[in-house]
C-alpha cells in the first residue's frame, strides 16, 4: 500500500491529488483532487489508479455559458457541486428572468419544469394548481357554472330571493 504522501501531487488524467479525505464507509481511501478546469472532486485510490476517474465531471457536459434554458441564462460554471445520492455533480451559475441567481446541474437545466429559480418555480406551481382548479383571471368558473337555483328558491333565479321580514326581493352574487 502506498504512503499518503506518494499520492499527493500525482496527476491522473486531468486531476491532480491535493490532499487526503476521510475514508468512505467501505473503508476506501479518498482523495481531494483539483481538475485542470478548476473544479474539485473526491475520488478513491482505486478509481484513480484504474483510470475510472480522470476528471471532475467537466468532460461529461459541454460548456453551456451563454445558453438559455427555459427562464435561465447560464453565466458560467460555478465552484459549487450538488449531491445526487452518493455522488456530486458540477453546477452552473444561472440568472433567472426575474434577476435571481441560482445554481443548477446540467440535467436540471435541460428539464423544462426545473429551468427557473425557486421563487419562479413556486409561482409557476401555484398558477398551475389554480388553473387545474378551474380558476380563470381570479375566478373559479366551476363554482359559477351551475346556475340552476336551489330547491328552496322561489324566484326561479340563482342569487335572487325574497326577504319576507321586510317584504322585498334581494339579488346577491357571492363567491
Amino acid at each position: 500500500m502506498r504512503n499518503d504522501q506518494d499520492m499527493i501531487g500525482r496527476r491522473f488524467g486531468k486531476l491532480i491529488v491535493i490532499s487526503r479525505e476521510p475514508s468512505d464507509p467501505g473503508g476506501r481511501r479518498r482523495w481531494l483532487c483539483r481538475c485542470d478546469c478548476g473544479g474539485v472532486c473526491t475520488a478513491t485510490t482505486g478509481n484513480l489508479n484504474s483510470g475510472r476517474t480522470t476528471n471532475c465531471g467537466c468532460r461529461k457536459s459541454p460548456d453551456l455559458t451563454g445558453m438559455v434554458f427555459g427562464r435561465l441564462t447560464v453565466l458560467g460554471r460555478s465552484d459549487r457541486r450538488g449531491s445526487r445520492g452518493r455522488r456530486t455533480t458540477p453546477q452552473w451559475e444561472c440568472r433567472c428572468e426575474c434577476g435571481a441567481i441560482t445554481y443548477k446541474a446540467t440535467d436540471s437545466l435541460k428539464s423544462p419544469h426545473l429551468s427557473m429559480c425557486a421563487a419562479c418555480a413556486a409561482a409557476y406551481a401555484a398558477s398551475g394548481a389554480r388553473a387545474a382548479a378551474g380558476f380563470v383571471e381570479g375566478t373559479q368558473l366551476s363554482k359559477i357554472r351551475d346556475m340552476t337555483p336551489g330547491k328552496a328558491n322561489t324566484s326561479g333565479y340563482r342569487g335572487v330571493y325574497h326577504v319576507k321580514r321586510h317584504d322585498y326581493w334581494r339579488a346577491e352574487i357571492r363567491f
